[in-house]
């Protein structure tokens, strides 16, 4: 999830700069010094984190239900 979260931030920060230099005519001096200025690095590091709970959360429910599954339906296929 963090990996996902790093990504998706880049691809968002890439599509803002082809928006607000490509299609808006901004310098990208300006796109850049803007976004530094509004989005600080303690963000950022919220995002991370909460994906990072995300994950952990996700894993523990799957593992937790993949390993009960037999004991509620039945082992085998039907399972």
């Amino acid at each position: 999830m963090p990996l996902l979260t790093a990504i998706f931030d880049v691809i968002g920060i890439f599509g803002g700069y082809l928006i607000g230099v490509r299609l808006l005519g901004l310098s990208s001096g300006v796109y850049f010094g803007e976004m530094m200025s509004y989005v600080s690095l303690s963000d950022v590091w919220e995002g991370m984190f909460k994906s990072l709970n995300f994950g952990i959360i996700i894993a523990w429910v799957s593992c937790f239900n993949g390993y009960y599954t037999g004991f509620y339906t039945g082992f085998g296929a039907e399972g």
